[in-house]
């Protein structure tokens, strides 16, 4: 089992080792060693001094697996791992929590202004802090739903950086980010700013490999092989070797320079020196003040569609009571002493537990992380300061809601007393039963009273919630569903898959900046697109404008058809799409392969083998029934990107969108699945967006975004004869050799 020895007591290296390992993800596995899925096998790994460790294998080979190991999240079912020393850990899956960037970056750690300024130089994100209207202090929603793919990834490596660790993992650190940009970080970074630590990099990019003090090939949990460079480059080429060393992986020096990401010359010292600087939050909810306002009543009334009803409620109430004064005034001469009496409801007021919520979801999607980097205390502090606040706020309400009653008691008695004592002062003559129904009328009236006033004040603190649904509804909603009946496309639209953009600009919300500008330009039927650029260029923005997924202007056609006239759902039918973050749902993998059930077992067993994932399926117990973690978890991320391209080839729709599909997979997955493409999507329009620039050579045409504009646009061959163009200055900056490959790519294609 894994032992930890604390770095501060003893005076030991910091190193990892483990010793025949075999480990499992069943936490289970030494309670009940039935049918237990091993993940590692034999596992010897010895890392005593400071090192820059690549893990490389294919989807699914155990990358991951080894790294969980050595933070311990795995069960070893045999061996040992002896790790010394301070961790700090980055997930493939960037961990973006709701706060501001800085509350990201430092999380649970002490804000060092100078290790902080540090941090964001060597992860690129001077530049982005700069454009951020509030820089560092910027909000991000919850999952980072206000950043791109490459920002959330270099804030979730900033976070990592931050912490002064002895041993650094990262999974797959570079793949969200584009080529220029992960050269600087791995020379800033991993070899200069982290150069006197173990770091420990499960990596798909193969240019890095030079690079490397050390290499573990990993597959089927088993380690293939351990060693350098230039012995990786003497072995044999195995099927699972080739994948790695089959393409020029050289990379000159001289290519990464400082200077090749622009830093920002201010730094943000201006920005800590102001403890009392506003920190802005784009996601700040509307709050109403004072009492609830009386459209609130009457909105909330005209809801009922019908004021028939309301004025039926109210005559039944005024009957009801017209009956019960009635029956105790007849009592009344009965000389019947009866007092109807009415207990008040008990009053219960809903806790606010949204940050309670909140703050929960966000462990359990970070909880690797927070395990890894020690920080157990400090999400527990968070909780209990969030459950303190709403339980205050919850005894609040109870104590003022008692005390109200109390005072209203008081005033009831002291009403009474006086209707009781008048009678002595009446000098007319009276029936004794008037004194009682007297009484028994104000007892009740009194607590009729106190109900109402409870009532009213219960029914203000409800309203809030009705006033929270009038404010939503109020906002402008979507486009319908559905197609109008004039608009409604035919079903087997689109027909070619021609897409045209005019005069088009696009922006998140209408009051904030536009993000595509000014776009111009037409996508033939068959046409395939590869869409390039910077990290945060807006090249994903043009996925959301086609799914109208935020606020277009100008105009957007599919074959012919504007889109801005089509029901939702008649649109984003339409088109298929692999996203950055792979979608799947809990439940079977029948379900995330087909989830209208629309194709047989045949043709999913099919979609499956043209992804290469048949044989991984077929060795599962309950093969296209088994049942998928919440997001496919229980899946490598290389695995659910294939599990989305094989739902993609069942939709069978003219148009695909690939949004960095192949970030997350090694090299070998990656010509499989553009090998796929060029087979099963020959005859349909499709747009690639990729930092790996060999994957869009073959394009028919490159388009190269920049800050939300379509600054070059042709064939790839046509733009790297441009001098000084900026797609031949991307492909520059991969490195002379990639750069010679990738030329040639070009041309082939282009003489083909």
């Amino acid at each position: 089992m894994r032992k930890s020895i604390l770095l501060l007591k003893k005076k030991i290296s910091p190193c990892v080792i483990l010793k025949n390992v075999s480990a499992t993800w069943n936490s289970n596995a030494i309670d009940s060693m039935a049918n237990v899925t091993k993940v590692l096998f034999d596992v010897n790994i010895d890392i005593k001094s400071r090192a820059l460790i690549a893990v490389i294998g294919s989807v699914g080979s155990g990358k991951s697996s080894l790294l969980n190991t050595i933070l311990g999240e795995l069960q070893i079912i045999s061996g040992n791992a002896f790790c010394f020393g301070k961790f700090s850990y980055a997930s493939q899956e960037s961990w973006i929590f709701e706060g501001t960037v800085r509350d990201n970056i430092v999380f649970n750690e002490v804000l060092d202004i100078g290790r902080y300024n540090e941090v964001l130089k060597v992860c690129a994100l001077e530049d982005d802090i700069k454009f951020w209207p509030h820089g560092d202090l910027t909000m991000v929603g919850e999952h980072g739903i206000s950043l791109s793919g490459g920002q959330k990834a270099r804030i979730n490596l900033a976070r990592a950086i931050y912490r002064n660790a002895d041993i650094y993992i990262f999974d797959d650190p570079l793949s969200a980010v584009d080529a220029h940009v992960a050269n600087y970080i791995f020379e800033e970074c991993f070899k200069k700013y982290l150069n006197n630590k173990i770091r420990i990099l499960a990596i798909n990019q193969t240019q890095f490999l030079k690079e490397m003090e050390k290499i573990l090939l990993i597959h089927n949990g088993s380690i293939e092989f351990e060693g350098d460079f230039e012995n990786l480059q003497k072995q044999e080429p195995s099927k699972y070797l080739k994948d790695f060393i089959g393409e020029s992986i050289e990379k000159d020096s001289d290519d990464i320079k400082k200077n090749t990401i622009l830093s920002a010359e201010q730094k943000l010292v201006q920005n800590f020196e102001n403890d009392k600087i506003e920190v802005y939050d784009a996601r700040n909810e509307k709050q109403e003040k004072g009492s609830v306002k009386l459209k609130v009543f009457t909105s909330y009334f005209k809801a009922l569609d019908s004021w028939k009803w309301l004025l039926m409620v109210i005559l039944l109430f005024i009957a009801g009571r017209g009956v019960l004064s009635g029956v105790d005034y007849f009592i009344s001469r009965c000389t019947s002493r009866s007092v109807k009496r009415i207990e008040s409801a008990s009053i219960y007021k809903k806790k606010r537990r949204s940050p309670i919520y909140s703050h929960v979801n966000k462990t359990f999607q970070g909880l690797v992380t927070i395990r890894s980097i020690q920080a157990q205390q400090f999400m527990e502090d968070q909780f209990n300061m969030f459950q303190n606040s709403n339980a205050s706020s919850w005894f609040l309400f109870l104590a003022t809601t008692r005390a109200f009653v109390i005072w209203l008691d008081f005033l009831c008695v002291f009403y009474i007393g006086i209707v009781t004592y008048s009678f002595l002062l009446l000098q007319e003559q009276f029936f004794s039963g008037d004194v009682g129904l007297a009484v028994s009328q104000s007892i009740s009236l009194i607590t009729m009273c106190q109900w109402g006033l409870r009532q009213s004040a219960e029914l203000e603190i409800h309203m809030t919630s009705v006033e929270r649904i009038l404010e939503y509804s109020n906002e402008i909603s979507e486009a319908p569903l559905e197609s109008t009946p004039e608009n409604c496309p035919k079903d087997n639209w689109p027909f070619y898959g021609k897409i045209v953009f005019s005069d088009f600009n696009m922006k998140y919300s209408n009051d904030g900046e536009y993000i595509l500008k000014n776009l111009n330009f037409e996508i033939l039927p068959r046409e395939k697109i590869g869409i390039v650029g910077r990290t945060g260029a807006g090249k994903s923005s043009i996925i959301q404008a086609i799914f109208r997924l935020a606020c277009n202007e100008g105009e957007i056609k599919i074959d012919d058809i504007d889109i801005s006239r089509l029901g939702l759902h008649d649109l984003r039918s339409k088109i298929s799409i692999i996203p950055q973050d792979p979608v799947l749902f809990s439940g079977t993998l029948r379900y995330n392969l087909d989830p209208f059930n629309k194709s047989n077992d045949d043709e999913l067993w099919k979609a499956l083998e043209d992804v290469e994932l048949k044989e991984f399926v077929s060795s599962m117990i309950d093969g296209l029934n088994f049942r998928m973690s919440d997001g496919g978890s229980n899946f490598s991320m290389g695995q659910r990107q294939l599990v989305c391209l094989a739902r993609a080839i069942l939709r069978q729709n003219k148009i695909l969108i690939l949004d960095e599909a192949t970030a997350n997979v090694d090299p070998g997955t990656d010509k499989l699945i553009q090998k796929t493409i060029q087979t099963k999507f020959e005859q349909y329009t499709v747009l690639t967006i990729a930092h790996r620039l060999h994957t869009v050579m073959d394009s028919d045409r490159i388009f190269v975004m920049d800050h939300g504009e379509l600054i070059e646009c042709g064939n790839p061959f046509e733009l790297l004869q441009k001098a000084d163009g900026h797609f031949k200055q991307l492909v520059y900056e991969t490195g002379s050799e990639n750069s010679k490959i990738l030329y040639e790519i070009a041309e082939k294609m282009y003489i083909k």
